[in-house]
């Protein structure tokens, strides 16, 4: 397998504290302040991972340079590069949110006596 084909079997996991998400192609959007890791999966060979002067995220890369963890820091969007002997490998667009609105769990509708037009 060519190392071309190897690139293209890498996908990306995504770790939430309270959910993962497996196989994430687009990229994500999280609230100002949040946490996640990043995970290549497929790929066990040294990476570097680049978000040069980024002031968006903040980015700590483990020993192994398979997995990141992530904090949103500022509003606005951001792209990782992951290479692999100076080779992009893989890019991840990551957009940073002020805040994520929670979805309504109930609606209280009053209405009023019809009246005939």
């Amino acid at each position: 397998m060519s190392e071309t084909e190897r690139r293209n079997d890498i996908t990306v996991t995504v770790g939430f504290p309270a959910a993962t998400v497996y196989d994430v192609r687009g990229g994500l959007s999280i609230a100002k302040g949040g946490i996640f890791t990043l995970k290549l999966e497929n790929f066990n060979r040294p990476l570097e991972w680049f978000a040069d002067n980024d002031s968006v995220l903040d980015i700590k890369v483990s020993e192994d340079t398979l997995t990141a963890n992530v904090t949103a820091l500022e509003v606005g969007d951001s792209e990782i590069e992951v290479q692999f002997r100076k080779n992009t490998v893989k890019l991840i667009k990551v957009i940073v949110i002020d805040s994520v609105s929670e979805n309504a769990t109930e609606f209280k509708v009053t209405v009023d006596k019809p009246e005939p037009k």
